[in-house]
């Protein structure tokens, strides 16, 4: 028997205990849902604890997450942001940009990377569809997402204004349309608990932030099953591992938009990706020698090997790597030991190696 678990969490970006975000489960068993655990108000700490406990009774875990994971530009927004904007800006709503000077949401401090390094989840949106088993993350962003999964909203050219913490601008209608349209898409996937969760919140009178939190990590849970389910013509993966990246549900409307703003701003639109994303700590943006397909698959994040430079987040060192080579082991030697390890592993390692020579000058 097969378990696979789709998980949602809206983090909220920041770890406010008296704000916290939302969590959702949706298991699987050979193919099948097996269980549904409603979405529910969550901190860090607390998703952490649940993704840690469905990672550890399950042979495959695809979190969604509603909140950026690569977030190496000291200010101004992402590539990918101008992208998503591009949909989000034209039906009227928001992208909020993400940077490091935001310090309680994306500083070296941000509860966020410390919840990342906790999971030990590959950011690697084409392993997510393809492998059998494993723990993978995709960042996800519901307002991007519903254009495409609700008609509606992208035929009127208007955004869902659901969120009540905006009271000038909440529309209890709009609210209506979102918690029926993600019913109406569980029910077309046929997950019966996620159809009747939602129609029961379409019925509230008087939803608070914590309901909306709780429904977009509803909507995080079925881009999850999309991702993993559905043809990549109906599905987006925008950017790339290394400047930050946007998966998302398309559809015969909004893709052509989505495409064209990707092409115009040199954004990948469904890019091969080579190797895992990479989240850059010790220096606040990567060297623009590492954005080459090769240089990305060596990556630093806290928690690794001590934030030393590693082949492609695993725990094998460049400087082991290297060493090897020094001590005149083969390549080859190197692969067979280390079969997890690709040809363009060895190759990057001793890329990086001539990189950080190059730099190594008298002054």
């Amino acid at each position: 028997m097969t378990k696979e678990v789709f998980i949602g969490f809206d983090s909220a970006w920041t770890d406010n205990p008296k704000q916290p975000g939302a969590i959702a489960l949706m298991e699987f068993e050979d193919g099948k849902p097996s269980n549904f655990t409603p979405p529910t108000s969550a901190t860090f700490a607390q998703a952490s604890d649940a993704i840690c406990d469905a990672k550890a009774n399950s042979d495959y875990v695809l979190i969604a997450l509603d909140q950026p994971t690569l977030v190496p530009n000291r200010g101004g927004c992402r590539p990918v942001e101008r992208v998503a904007g591009s949909l989000v800006n034209r039906l009227k709503g928001g992208v909020q940009p993400a940077n490091r000077s935001k310090a309680s949401m994306f500083g070296d401090a941000a509860p966020v990377w410390s919840f990342l390094d906790s999971l030990g989840a590959r950011e690697n949106p084409e392993a997510a569809r393809s492998c059998a088993s494993g723990i993978f993350l995709i960042e996800v962003f519901p307002a991007l997402a519903l254009p495409s999964m609700i008609d509606e909203i992208s035929t009127r050219g208007r955004a869902a204004k659901y969120n009540p913490a905006s009271r000038a601008q909440f529309s209890p209608d709009d609210w209506r349309m979102v918690a029926e349209g993600v019913a109406d898409h569980a029910q077309r996937r046929r997950l019966p608990d996620l159809e009747l969760w939602a129609r029961e919140a379409s019925r509230k009178t008087s939803p608070k932030k914590a309901n909306q939190d709780q429904l977009d990590a509803a909507i995080c849970v079925l881009i999850a099953i999309s991702w993993r389910r559905d043809e990549m013509s109906e599905l987006a993966v925008l950017r790339d591992g290394i400047t930050g990246y946007m998966v998302t549900p398309t559809s015969a409307r909004t893709r052509p938009i989505l495409a064209s703003a990707a092409q115009k701003y040199d954004v990948g639109f469904n890019a091969v990706w080579n190797g895992d994303a990479a989240r850059w700590i010790d220096d606040l943006s990567p060297p623009a020698e590492m954005s080459t397909p090769l240089l990305a698959r060596i990556t630093k994040e806290r928690g690794v090997l001590g934030g030393k430079p590693c082949i492609r987040r695993m725990r094998i060192g460049v400087d082991q790597v290297l060493n090897m080579l020094a001590d005149g082991v083969t390549a080859e030697d190197i692969l067979t030991d280390f079969p997890y390890l690709e040809a363009e592993d060895i190759r990057a390692a001793y890329a990086y190696g001539a990189m950080l020579a190059e730099k190594d000058r008298l002054q």
